[in-house]
């Protein structure tokens, strides 16, 4: 789980950060605070157990936090935070944006989270349903969408292991999202 985090946090440094991109985030398996907290760690070089914990900081590090904190309050980072997220509430936040308020790019972790309001009556059919909102969501709006989702535990301790669709929970909806 903490892979597709880091994916999600060197996406974040290298597009919204670094490349100045905007980079819309639905975190929706973690706590509120884990991509900022992340992401200050990660520009700062300040263990993020010391960031979630509250332990005693150098003077050097207030110093490069509090900066950091203040380059991403300007940053093109969004971040939207719900624990289990439907995907209407995220087509719904785009495309009640602007044109000009949209972002480049659209960032969901954890695709394990992701469900629809709807009731379905499988898996199967829920997963269609989804990968058809996100299809249409990015053909109308033009922005790539990646989604993010933890990968079997089991195979990644296998030798030469790369891993693959299968690997993933959600992976009907990958299936989905790749014959659309």
């Amino acid at each position: 789980e903490k892979y597709n985090f880091a994916v999600g946090l060197n996406i974040l440094h290298t597009a919204g950060i670094k490349g100045n991109t905007k980079v819309l985030v639905f975190n929706s398996g973690r706590g509120q605070y884990a991509y900022a907290r992340g992401l200050i760690s990660l520009c700062t070089g300040v263990d993020e157990g010391k960031l979630q914990n509250g332990q005693s900081l150098s003077d050097e590090e207030i110093e490069e936090v509090e900066e950091t904190v203040s380059s991403l309050q300007f940053s093109n980072v969004s971040i939207v935070s719900a624990p289990n997220i439907y995907i209407e509430d995220i087509c719904e936040e785009i495309e009640r944006l602007q044109e000009t308020e949209r972002p480049d790019l659209v960032l969901i972790d954890n695709l394990s989270f992701l469900t629809a309001r709807q009731q379905y009556a499988d898996c199967r059919e829920e997963h269609r349903k989804i990968a058809e909102k996100l299809w249409t969501l990015a053909k109308d709006t033009r922005i790539p969408i990646v989604l993010l989702g933890p990968l079997s535990k089991g195979r990644r301790k296998m030798n030469d292991y790369r891993p693959s669709a299968a690997d993933l929970p959600a992976e009907g909806l990958l299936k989905f999202l790749l014959l659309l």
